[in-house]
Parts: C-alpha cells; sequence; structure tokens
C-alpha cells in the first residue's frame, strides 16, 4: 500500500522508509506469515540400541563409538532431512542437538532438545536471515535386529575348514582364525553382519558360522589366494524373508588345506621335485629342483593333479661347504659328520663358497642344497 507517496505495511504500518516493503508487507510481518522451513507436527524419535549402542534411524545405522557428538548430529541431519522439515525456498539448515559432555550421561537421556536453524530468505527482494526453532527428540532403548541375531546364533553361511591330512594342527586353526578375524574387523565397518555367530569343532577340522554370506566369500577368496586352501561352495534353503518374500539361501563353503606347507618338497603326478616357496595372488610358487626353474602353478589348477609331499621343511638337514670346484661340492653332514661329495654343472651361483652352512635334503639318493636366502637349491648328480 502507498500513503502519500510512501509504501507501507497493511499489517502494522510500518514504512518503507523503516522496513522493507514488499507486495504490501514489510519484512518483519512476511517473515512471521512466512516462516522459512516447517516442522512436521509427528513425534521425534531415534532408537538406541541397549546392547551395541547404535543409532537407528531411517534405516540407517550410525556407531556411537567414536566421536558421538558428531555421529549424532550426523544421525538426526539425515532423520530430519527426510521429509520431516518442508522449506519455503533455498535455505541452509544446521540441526543441532544439545547434548551432555559424557557418553554415559548421553545413554541415561529419554529425550534430546534439538535446534534447527535456518539461514535464507522467503523472497529474493528481501536480505537472508536466521530463523530457529526447537523441537524434542525421544530416544527409544531397543535390541537392534543385529544384535538379536547374534543372540540367537543366528547365521547365513558357514566355513568348513578342513585337510587331506588327519587334522588341522593347532598353530594351523589360530591362522586361521586370526585372518579371519583381522578380516571381518575390516568388514563389519560396511557390512554389519560380518561377525562369528560360532565356531565348532568337527572331526579333522571346525567350522565357523557367520552372519554374512558376503563376509564368507571374502574370507574363502582371501584364504585360498594367500593360503592354499581348495574351494568348494553349496547352497541349502533356510527359509523365506518376511519382508521381501524372497528365498532365502544358507551357503556352505567347503576350505581345504593342501597337504604341504611353504617350504616343502613335492612331486605332482610323479614328476620332478618342487620346492613350494609360497603363495601369492591365487598361484603356488616354486622351484623345480632339477634345473633351478621359477615356477608359478594355479591354485585351482594344483588340486586337479595327485600331490605328493616328498620332504617337509623340517626334515631338512645342516651341511657345510668344505670345498668345491667347478663341477663339485664337498659337504660335511653336521649331524652325523659325514663327507659327501656331489657332482653339478650348475655351480654359476658365488654365494656356494668354502665355509658356508645351507640346507639340503636327500631325495633318491640325489642330494638337493636348498638355499633358504635366495631360494636357489644344487643337485647331486
Amino acid at each position: 500500500m502507498e500513503r502519500k507517496g510512501k509504501k507501507f505495511c497493511i499489517l502494522c504500518g510500518k514504512t518503507e522508509i523503516e522496513k522493507i516493503i514488499v507486495d504490501g508487507f514489510c519484512e518483519d510481518c512476511i517473515k512471521k506469515e512466512r516462516k522459512l522451513f516447517e516442522i512436521s507436527t509427528e513425534p521425534f524419535s531415534i532408537k538406541v540400541c541397549l546392547n551395541c549402542n547404535e543409532i537407528f534411524s531411517e534405516k540407517k545405522y550410525y556407531n556411537l563409538e567414536k566421536n558421538f557428538h558428531k555421529t549424532i548430529r550426523e544421525a538426526l541431519s539425515d532423520y530430519f532431512s527426510s521429509g520431516k522439515i518442508k522449506t519455503n525456498s533455498d535455505i541452509n539448515l544446521d540441526i543441532q542437538p544439545l547434548l551432555p559432555t559424557n557418553f554415559d550421561d548421553f545413554l541415561e537421556k529419554r529425550k534430546i532438545p534439538v535446534k534447527i536453524r535456518g539461514f535464507g530468505r522467503v523472497d529474493p527482494r528481501l536480505p537472508s536471515y536466521f530463523e530457529e526453532q526447537e523441537v524434542e527428540v525421544k530416544i527409544e532403548r531397543i535390541i537392534c535386529f543385529r544384535c538379536d541375531k547374534i543372540k540367537r546364533r543366528y547365521y547365513k553361511a558357514i566355513l568348513q575348514f578342513r585337510t587331506k591330512k588327519t587334522n588341522i594342527t593347532p598353530e594351523e586353526q589360530n591362522e586361521i582364525i586370526e585372518t579371519v578375524c583381522q578380516i571381518l574387523q575390516k568388514q563389519i565397518k560396511i557390512d554389519r553382519m560380518a561377525y562369528i555367530s560360532k565356531i565348532e569343532k568337527n572331526k579333522g577340522g571346525f567350522d565357523i558360522y557367520l552372519g554374512s554370506t558376503s563376509a564368507a566369500n571374502l574370507i574363502a577368496s582371501t584364504l585360498r589366494d594367500q593360503m592354499g586352501f581348495s574351494m568348494k561352495k553349496s547352497y541349502k534353503k533356510s527359509g523365506v524373508d518376511k519382508s521381501s518374500g524372497k528365498t532365502v539361501y544358507q551357503t556352505t563353503i567347503s576350505l581345504r588345506l593342501p597337504i604341504f606347507k611353504i617350504g616343502d618338497i613335492i612331486s605332482i603326478e610323479k614328476q620332478d621335485p618342487i620346492q613350494i616357496t609360497g603363495v601369492e595372488r591365487g598361484k603356488f610358487l616354486g622351484i623345480k629342483l632339477d634345473n633351478l626353474e621359477h615356477i608359478s602353478i594355479p591354485i585351482k589348477e594344483l588340486w586337479n593333479f595327485q600331490i605328493d609331499v616328498i620332504a617337509e621343511k623340517s626334515s631338512f638337514k645342516d651341511f657345510m661347504i668344505l670345498s668345491r670346484t667347478y663341477n663339485s661340492i664337498q659337504l660335511l653332514d653336521m649331524e652325523n659328520f659325514e663327507v659327501k661329495e656331489i657332482y653339478t654343472k650348475q655351480l654359476s651361483t658365488d654365494t656356494l663358497k668354502e665355509g658356508l652352512q645351507v640346507k639340503g635334503v636327500e631325495i633318491k639318493n640325489n642330494i638337493y642344497l636348498i638355499q633358504t636366502n635366495d631360494s636357489e637349491g644344487v643337485q647331486s648328480k
């Protein structure tokens, strides 16, 4: 409206000299009539697990173990952003829960006061301004579905560890479980169901029950590539998901340790001896002791052949080089002090010097020297 050539507010009478007038209303009256944002009138609540203290909000979980102030602000920001705040313009919202300093004090709370502060404007002809509203968010203490499943020993996958030998040794079992736990510590950050439900000993080995099929698949492939396991999967119908109506399957992954260990000497299909020197990227690495050729064999392929352990690493003997010529080496057996002489044309390496102590093994009347520092061997002829 205009009065004596001046615009004025039709509600409060203020003139354009006092306040900005837009469409007959001053900026103060516009702010009263048109809010930057409107908050839903429904009750607000977030769920906190009694057991793991994780927040459940809008189908998402938030871990409170680290920096709970930051985590709760993030959870509440996501919560109010999911249709609980309607904005009348393009504004910036800041969610500020009023939290106690101590985490234990927070867990005792039943409600959280939350300040919601917006910055913007309802009309481009007005300057931007702040607007603040305060609400309360109820804290519901529950048992989350994950903790409920753990309590009921729920599992979706089984890892069965066996060996072609009589039993998996305690050392092997400890190494496997340690590797499994290391993988789960990383996986739990992206997969809440990556937990161990139980571990059961069985004849010749043990089983690990897991809450996550994807975690089980990751563990199985990692152990295959790092330790040389063979892997076989099977599936069993275990029920129907009530929420989706889809059939739920339980996965069983059978993992078998090879009969040999790193460092052992094996034969493949009764062929020449090979020392296994390592496992890398799904392949066994080795050295043919007849010609010192370095080889790699895919794990999947090796399990299709007949494997025999010719000599275990623990059976290697200590020898000392007494003398050498261009095609022979004289050795002293450090166990019984017998002097033995081996003949070979493969003495190009300068590392086989007099006085050097080396490892060796006798196979079918042939002595193979195993140099553990560079994994080269020398065969007697």
